[in-house]
């Protein structure tokens, strides 16, 4: 979390490590306190496993900066995205044993390529694998519920990412860090986001208060300030919708909308823009957390059937696009923008910051707050969540 309020973040809970795991040596240590990490992240729109290798000085508990960032991409095997696929979209129905195989081999298979992807990063940095202090590796999300509901049968907040730490650590030597989201959950939070420890250490030292929005497939957003406390809630779709639209439409051949040229094309259906914008879960108070649950496959079915039958997919990811980017600012303005608020700036990271169309109508709706990316602060908007589970394995 930040450097200004002591605040200690929900993420204070252990996560899962690797059975043989010792104390991190840093532990016994004083600040400041030199380390090297490394972060796995799959996210939910699943085009690939980010690696990042990290050498960090952490001045103290709530502050850290980074020295050196080495990061890469690889993919995630067909063969495995597809049976995740399977798992996450199709709605034909399992066999129970054969959903909880398919489970349990995916468990495997995925700590078996987070842990390649590790080995990949430390090689391209040169970094021999007995020098790195542990590994954080987020996993991949197959089920997340942040918060019980009796009357769906849902009696606990639950979360469930795949990928073994004990496989990662079997094959890299280091000490593995895993169940990131079921810590939070298990401190009383709602398993998401899992970052405002990671912008209070990395951002929380900077004057006045600022606003982290990440957009990957759901958006999320953590405000960092001197005079209030630390907030951080999901603020709603990132690019899932777009994401998924386009390659529905594409069967696959694509997958996203570059620079946002599609969206630009399409005229907004304002129509399906209110629907959407009705959707219970903006008006849910923070702490809130949602995903494929909320925004997944019924959810895109749903917006496509709402569209007018003219309508174009440009039409359709355009009025997507401002669905992100409004349920952002309205979120902003409900619950982070006080008559006195002091947000100096909004920071961006994470693949939506590529998306040139969406950072114009964020820019223009959020006027007159500036509206940056984390690369202008020294984190690499693309890497930033890998980063963030390297520092937050190495804190736990």
């Amino acid at each position: 979390q930040q450097h200004k309020p002591e605040t200690e973040s929900k993420m204070s809970s252990a996560p899962q490590t690797d059975a043989d795991a010792t104390s991190i040596p840093h532990r016994s240590q004083s600040f400041p306190i030199e380390a090297c990490c490394i972060g796995i992240m799959s996210g939910s729109s699943m085009d690939g496993i980010d690696a990042s290798l990290v050498e960090v000085t952490l001045h103290s508990a709530t502050r850290a900066s980074l020295k050196r960032v080495v990061s890469l991409q690889t993919e995630i095997p067909p063969r495995i995205r597809s049976t995740l696929e399977r798992i996450l979209f199709d709605r034909t129905p399992l066999c129970p044993l054969s959903a909880l195989s398919m489970l349990c081999q995916l468990n495997v298979e995925l700590g078996e390529c987070f842990a390649e992807a590790a080995v990949a990063v430390a090689r391209k940095a040169h970094v021999p694998l007995h020098l790195v202090d542990c590994i954080g590796s987020h996993g991949q999300t197959v089920a997340h519920v942040g918060s019980a509901n009796v009357a769906l049968e849902r009696h606990t907040a639950s979360s469930l990412q795949l990928g073994s730490a004990s496989v990662i650590a079997q094959r890299t030597g280091v000490r593995a860090v895993t169940d990131f989201r079921l810590a939070d959950i298990a401190h009383g939070g709602v398993g998401a986001p899992l970052m405002p420890r990671v912008d209070q250490m990395l951002f929380g030292h900077l004057p006045g208060e600022l606003i982290l929005q990440n957009i990957g497939g759901i958006g999320n957003a953590t405000l960092l300030s001197s005079t209030r406390p630390v907030l951080a809630f999901d603020t709603g779709p990132g690019n899932m919708i777009m994401d998924a639209l386009i390659r529905r439409a594409t069967s696959g051949k694509r997958t996203y909308d570059e620079g946002g040229a599609l969206a630009r094309q399409g005229e907004l259906l304002d129509e399906l823009l209110v629907a959407a914008l009705a959707h219970p879960f903006f008006s849910r108070p923070p702490p809130r957390a949602t995903g494929h649950e909320d925004f997944g496959l019924e959810f895109v079915q749903w917006f496509e059937n709402l569209a007018p039958s003219q309508s174009s997919l440009a039409d359709r990811v355009r009025t997507a696009l401002e669905l992100t980017a409004r349920s952002i600012t309205s979120a902003y303005q409900n619950h982070l923008l006080q008559p006195t608020h002091d947000v100096r700036a909004v920071v961006l990271s994470g693949g939506g910051a590529h998306n040139l169309f969406l950072c114009e109508r964020l820019r223009s709706l959020l006027d007159p707050i500036p509206v940056h990316t984390s690369s202008e602060y020294g984190v690499p908007l693309d890497d930033k969540e890998a980063i963030g589970f390297a520092l937050l394995g190495l804190c736990a």
